[in-house]
């Protein structure tokens, strides 16, 4: 066993998650008061959200990761996400829904592993990535997601949500860009 994170909290307690990579048994020690949110964060992400990688580690570089891979609480957290859809990515979806975008097959808020993409085309492993003003406070989890995400063999497209509003031709250009040259003729690599 060996410790998978640990976080100081306000008052200096120390909790640590005990257990082996990739399973769900996980001993938490340490102590923490109820108003101090890093000892509830490591708790509720490790715990409500952990599950087995279904991605190879990347020491592997195997790079495969089965689509229907992903934990219950995604699956639930995509459906609510379909819901309520951001304005940038109703905009895009419009765009990319029903093969309209060249003729490529997106889904949006498809779950994968314990995380949830904006758009994915599983043909290509393209995943396209939505960003606003909140994602500048997450950018630890956002690298974490994105390495994860890389490692299933995904190629990752970030577009700040402005860039939707503002420019939305040119995202689609920028997309189309960032696509490696495959045989049905889009991208140029970038």
């Amino acid at each position: 066993m060996e410790v998978l994170n640990s976080v100081k909290t306000k008052l200096g307690n120390t909790v640590e998650l005990i257990g082996e990579e990739g399973e769900n048994n996980i001993l938490i020690i340490g102590v923490f008061h109820g108003d101090e949110p890093q000892g509830k964060y490591l708790i509720e992400k490790y715990i409500t959200t952990l599950a087995p990688s279904p991605c190879p580690s990347p020491s592997r570089g195997e790079g495969k990761c089965p689509k229907n891979h992903y934990t219950k609480t995604a699956l639930n957290n995509a459906k609510e996400l379909r819901k309520n859809q951001t304005d940038a990515e109703n905009i895009l979806w419009e765009y990319l829904r029903g093969n309209r975008f060249y003729n490529l097959k997106f889904k949006r808020q498809q779950p994968i592993g314990k995380y949830i993409a904006d758009f994915v085309c599983f043909e290509h492993k393209i995943i396209i990535e939505l960003d606003g003003s909140q994602h500048l406070d997450t950018k630890e989890y956002n690298d974490e997601r994105t390495n994860y995400l890389k490692n299933c063999g995904y190629q990752v497209i970030r577009i700040w949500n402005n860039e939707i509003f503002n420019n939305t031709d040119g995202v689609l250009e920028y997309i189309i860009n960032a696509l490696p040259p495959r045989g049905g003729g889009f991208g140029r690599g970038g």
